[in-house]
């Protein structure tokens, strides 16, 4: 079925609330037909994704959406020169990879693929070079399918590529603004959250390019607006119950219904790969049937359903990956303060200098370092708890003595040891003459807070 533009046109005006020359019966049905027809766009250009990734031998989250109906409707209303034929995000494909250097590298063979296909490229938005005033982060392709059907000629892909540090700061966004009511994906709502959400940005960017004097100011900036408004507080009492899904499942859609007064998901339907058609009949006639706005259905596509709660964690109100980059920086905020109070006690300013620029310019060792560690799971744990302690200051000198037995076990001395030399220690035997020596002053940590700091470092950017 071809609809030409300007009914497409006219139904995106009434279901924005506008006069139109059709009734919102028609409006619906049509808006319907205009997603259906974007699939075979979407489903090629992931196939062609897929590839790239397998040649390139990266591990990356890889997700395709249709657009809701609400979110295309507060779109077309919120953008009220936009017409619904030159809407580019009906349908989307999300590549979320470990760091920007993969980033980088995947939005370059995009462009390299997609020369001989059939698909013309339209425009491209860099988000992280040129962040979005809200702070949001990533990178946008858009891509129109070239082949010579007239119907899928209207269609548009947009392609989004992204760290999954920037998708988490996303997803936060996304899951206070459906909680609080709020617009704030688009910039709409409450001063105090777009603020804060804005600042949390440019704090995890410095965290991405490893600016270590960046990030110790920002927490000193963000820390109390955050703990003021609860903002964590607020993430861990927001949780959608998500149950029933079968994690050895081959469905391709799911059909959910989110009910977000009493807290629950329900799964209304299963649907293979070949039943996008009805998949959306259903998707659409079940968003007509609801008023609750406290309720919402949404139609899930994915290849793995295990991995489903990781590439939608905003539909399951699930923040466990914000909050936890937020308290990883803060942790490693804590730890660098500690050391730094340490240096300063030893008088020694030079030695502050030389140990930012050492753990800046040796960061890829540090990285080797962390990965290499040979420790079984539950002493890691154990170096985990005492490293806790040595932040607060509470560790005691058998939890210290402990600690250096893990550091050594590791099998990681000699590297630690080059660190150590910054502080002017020379051997393991002379750090726990140190540790003897200030264990009944309030700085225990003499010398050694740099392996805490270390590891607390690598553990923050080698997610």
């Amino acid at each position: 079925m071809v609809i030409s533009n300007k009914k497409i046109d006219q139904a995106g005006k009434r279901l924005a609330g506008k006069d139109s020359q059709i009734s919102s019966e028609e409006a619906d049905s049509i808006l319907q037909q205009f997603r259906i027809i974007h699939q075979r766009p979407m489903n090629l250009c992931r196939q062609m994704i897929e590839e790239i990734l397998k040649q390139q031998g990266i591990n990356a989250l890889l997700a395709e959406r249709v657009k809701r109906n609400p979110s295309i409707v507060k779109k077309l209303q919120i953008q009220t020169n936009m017409k619904l034929s030159q809407m580019q995000d009906i349908v989307g494909l999300r590549v979320i990879l470990g760091n920007m250097n993969e980033v980088n590298l995947i939005k370059d063979e995009i462009k390299k693929e997609y020369k001989n296909s059939k698909f013309k490229f339209v425009k491209e938005d860099n988000y992280i070079e040129s962040p979005r005033h809200s702070g949001y982060r990533s990178i946008h392709m858009i891509y129109k399918y070239d082949e010579q059907i007239k119907s899928q000629k209207q269609c548009k892909v947009e392609i989004q590529i992204r760290t999954e540090i920037q998708h988490s700061w996303a997803t936060a966004v996304e899951v206070l603004g459906t909680y609080l009511n709020q617009s704030l994906k688009q910039s709409y709502g409450d001063n105090k959250y777009l603020e804060v959400f804005k600042d949390i940005s440019i704090l995890f960017a410095a965290s991405e390019e490893e600016k270590v004097d960046a990030i110790l100011e920002s927490v000193k900036d963000i820390k109390p607006k955050i703990e003021k408004l609860k903002l964590l507080d607020t993430f861990q009492n927001i949780h959608i119950a998500f149950e029933g899904v079968d994690k050895n499942s081959a469905e391709q859609y799911l059909l959910l219904k989110m009910n977000f007064s009493n807290q629950t998901t329900e799964i209304c339907n299963r649907y293979s790969k070949d039943q996008f058609k009805q998949a959306n009949e259903e998707y659409s006639a079940m968003e007509l049937a609801i008023q609750d706005k406290k309720v919402e259905v949404v139609l899930l596509s994915i290849q793995d359903i295990r991995e489903l709660k990781i590439l939608y964690p905003n539909y399951f109100m699930d923040t466990v990956d914000f909050i936890k980059n937020l308290e990883n920086v803060f942790k490693f905020v804590a730890t660098t303060q500690g050391l730094q109070d340490i240096i300063e006690q030893l008088g020694d300013k030079e030695s502050e200098t030389a140990l930012n620029k050492r753990l800046l310019s040796d960061f890829e060792n540090i990285l080797k370092l962390f990965k290499i560690m040979s420790l079984l799971k539950q002493e890691y744990k154990e170096l985990e708890r005492i490293q806790e302690k040595i932040i607060l200051e509470t560790a005691t000198f058998d939890e210290m003595e402990v600690f250096l037995d893990l550091i050594v076990k590791s099998g990681n001395e000699v590297e630690m040891m080059g660190y150590m030399k910054i502080l002017g220690i020379h051997s393991m035997d002379e750090v726990r003459d140190k540790v003897k020596k200030r264990q009944r002053d309030s700085g225990i940590l003499t010398g050694l807070a740099i392996a805490g700091g270390v590891i607390l470092w690598a553990a923050l950017f080698s997610r």
